[in-house]
This record gives C-alpha cells, sequence and structure tokens, in this order.
C-alpha cells in the first residue's frame, strides 16, 4: 500500500504527457494540414469534411492538446493552428 501511494503520482504524471490515440478523423485533418502548407483554420476543415465549424475546433483543439498542432493566437482568439514537426510514429 505504501509502494503504491508513493508510485502513483509518477505513473499519472507518465500517463498524462503521452498523447491518446489518434481518431481517423484527426488523421486526416492532419493529413489536410501537410498538403495544405500553410496554418490551417477552422473554416478549412469546415469546407474540406463538410462539418460544422463546432466539430471542425472540437479537432483541431484536441489536436493541439495531444502535441500535433500549435495554437496560434491573434488578437486573444486562437485563428489558426501550425502543424508541428515530430514524429510520425506517433499517429500509429
Amino acid at each position: 500500500m505504501l509502494l503504491k501511494l508513493v508510485i502513483s503520482p509518477y505513473l499519472m504524471r507518465n500517463a498524462e504527457e503521452r498523447p491518446g490515440p489518434v481518431p481517423a478523423a484527426e488523421k486526416e485533418v492532419l493529413r489536410l494540414a501537410w498538403e495544405m502548407g500553410r496554418p490551417i483554420r477552422p473554416i478549412d476543415v469546415t469546407e474540406h469534411f463538410s462539418v460544422n465549424y463546432r466539430t471542425a475546433r472540437k479537432w483541431l483543439k484536441s489536436l493541439a492538446l495531444k502535441g500535433f498542432l500549435y495554437p496560434i493566437d491573434r488578437g486573444g482568439k486562437i485563428r489558426y493552428y501550425e502543424l508541428k514537426t515530430g514524429n510520425p510514429e506517433l499517429l500509429l
């Protein structure tokens, strides 16, 4: 019980640092961002996938939380996201 008490904060911290699995829709958003070659906006996702604006924002925000995109702040609001360069193995 004491060992569990000592180790559990460490295990929780490592679980939070690892990105979760990436759903197929979010993989497609990453592919779109890569093909565009410029920062991606929610309206780009909305037009390409024919989804609601809120769904597009949710996908982009989720990818930013997982560490695949950088949110870019303009005028106090996030206007677009830039693709991070990193390990493509994380998508598997």
